[in-house]
């Protein structure tokens, strides 16, 4: 039952998106926020270390019976403060070591198959949900600022969502422990493969 809801929802998501293509605007300032909406809709799916955690983070939100939207929602709006932030301060701090960061942590709660102190928990996903929008708002360059913003977070969204589906399918696999840990340490391994360069460069 439950998959079924959020695959009709995730479908809903995607046909709205595409058929949104079709709108038709002769003023000008439309179409800049059109092109600006359409612009950070795509910008979550142009890295995979972004796909990678905004996925991880649905599968987990999934694992996590009582507490299911509260992840992604707190991670959502992390990422709305990190792009302001991004646009109103002169001072960003490296969002991409972050990134690279928020890879390797994700991917070691996918593995963990016991239960994780949510007063660890909310932190991190704060921290690293205000880096990937810090890193996105880097990005926007000029335009439209609020119309990339709805276009991104929505977009962040559905791979939120993407994720729950994937996780809902795999409760009640056989050995779902193991494959849980398998994928979260491949994940994990791929986040310290991310952070090497910083690490080398640190020590240079």
């Amino acid at each position: 039952m439950f998959t079924s809801l959020l695959f009709r929802a995730l479908i809903l998501f995607v046909g709205g998106l595409a058929t949104s293509s079709v709108w038709a605007h002769t003023n000008t300032a439309m179409v800049d926020h059109q092109r600006a909406f359409f612009s950070g809709l795509l910008h979550p799916w142009t890295g995979i270390d972004h796909l990678l955690v905004m996925f991880a983070v649905g599968i987990w939100a999934r694992f996590q019976a009582n507490r299911i939207g509260l992840a992604p929602l707190v991670f959502v709006m992390a990422m709305a403060i990190g792009f302001q932030a991004s646009r109103w301060s002169a001072y960003t701090p490296d969002s991409e070591f972050m990134i690279a960061m928020s890879v390797l942590v994700m991917g070691l709660l996918l593995s963990k198959t016991t239960s994780t102190s949510m007063l660890l928990i909310w932190p991190l996903l704060l921290i690293f949900g205000m880096a990937h929008g810090m890193a996105h708002g880097l990005e926007a360059g000029e335009g439209p600022q609020f119309a990339f913003m709805l276009g991104m977070l929505l977009s962040t969204s559905v791979l939120h969502l993407a994720g729950m589906v994937m996780g809902q399918m795999l409760i009640g696999v056989n050995h779902l422990k193991l494959l849980r840990r398998m994928s979260g340490w491949s994940m994990a391994l791929f986040g310290v493969s991310l952070l090497a360069p910083f690490w080398w460069m640190a020590a240079a």
